[in-house]
């Protein structure tokens, strides 16, 4: 593992290295996924695979792509890709407003991609994902999908990006790459947001477990609700469990302490804590 971790952090990749991560993620490991999927089919008759193997395959070509390319013996820079500075924020403080902050975010950008419709592949996906509460499904939205698309977005993208240029660019690059391997606009639309506070978070704190700890607030919050509203459908709005004299107060209330946290922690971040001075 330590031999893994080392040549990850000596992996700087940028911007076209960013973008061919992105190919061998949503292509190369999409076509290995449904290659599986079809050898799957073909053996046991089962057109099913299991969630998590599901959606773990297709990080596989570029897992093995980030290993090649980031041999200490050839790459002489090396970024951490935790340091986890928090400036004068307690982490005891922290955490808990940043989960609070997680939702109030998401339900801001809401009315983004509410105007989209659902397109019915991601609609049926979500009900794959929702019914039945399985397990694997479980672990691949609220623990691989944290762990991995944050170490993937933010750990290796932004963090290469930080290394070879602005922050401001680093955290756009790094949300637009991360909604774009969403691979639809009613999801991308929100990602791109959530994204950008996430590339600000780990750009001020260099702490990637703030940005899995967020990533996984995210996701676990559907099924947080799923729990509380079981007859909720997938298209189910935060708008849609308030009476609509009520939902407008609740949306400015979101707001004014979404605005008033990014403030807070603007000011008590400290202002980036990457250190790039070997570059």
């Amino acid at each position: 593992m330590a031999r893994i971790l080392k040549r990850i952090e000596h992996y700087l990749p940028g911007l076209g290295q960013c973008w061919v991560l992105v190919f061998l993620l949503c292509v190369v490991g999409g076509l290995a996924a449904g290659a599986v999927m079809w050898t799957v089919a073909k053996v046991s008759g089962d057109d099913e695979l299991d969630m998590l193997l599901q959606y773990l395959i297709p990080f596989l070509p570029a897992a093995i792509y980030i290993y090649c390319k980031g041999n200490p013996r050839t790459v002489t820079h090396s970024v951490p890709l935790d340091k986890s500075v928090f400036g004068t924020v307690s982490p005891i403080l922290l955490f808990p407003l940043l989960a609070i902050l997680t939702f109030t975010l998401s339900v801001a950008v809401e009315p983004l991609s509410a105007w989209l419709p659902m397109p019915e592949s991601i609609r049926k996906l979500f009900e794959m994902y929702l019914s039945g509460n399985s397990l694997s499904a479980i672990l691949s939205t609220v623990a691989a999908a944290p762990l991995i698309e944050e170490l993937l977005c933010r750990g290796i993208m932004e963090r290469g990006l930080l290394f070879h240029s602005t922050p401001r660019k680093a955290i756009l690059w790094s949300a637009f790459l991360f909604a774009f391997i969403h691979m639809n606009p009613w999801q991308a639309i929100p990602a791109f947001v959530i994204g950008t506070f996430l590339g600000w978070i780990y750009w001020r704190t260099h702490s990637l477990w703030a940005c899995i700890f967020i990533h996984f607030v995210n996701n676990g919050s559907i099924y947080v609700f799923l729990a509380l509203f079981p007859e909720m459908d997938v298209e189910m709005q935060f708008k849609d469990l308030f009476p609509p004299n009520i939902y407008p107060i609740a949306y400015i209330a979101c707001i004014i302490f979404t605005v008033s946290c990014l403030l807070f922690l603007h000011k008590r971040l400290g202002i980036g804590n990457f250190d790039l001075a070997t570059r």
